[in-house]
């Protein structure tokens, strides 16, 4: 083999080489986009959950306090009818 088809080769198997480093960094970047994406999709999952959690607590206190003060209003009115009674 001569210098010229020595460098040749060596031109190739670098070309290959770089190739295959591109490749698999590829696959690396891939891979960590795959998983970001994967994590995001968890993590809005949970903040839907709590969103929903939130609000339904939210609506559940709002509800007590309306019937918490259904039920003042009508103990009111009922002392009041007992001393009009008295």
């Amino acid at each position: 083999m001569d210098n010229s088809q020595n460098a040749s080769y060596q031109t190739g198997q670098a070309k290959g080489q770089a190739q295959e480093k591109g490749n698999q960094m590829m696959d690396k970047a891939s891979n960590a986009a795959q998983s970001c994406k994967e994590t995001m999709q968890e993590v809005l999952v949970l903040f839907f959950f709590f969103f929903c959690v939130s609000y339904f607590m939210k609506l559940q206190i709002s509800t007590e306090k309306r019937v918490s003060k259904r039920r003042l209003k009508h103990k009111e009115q009922l002392m009041q009818s007992r001393m009009q009674l008295a």
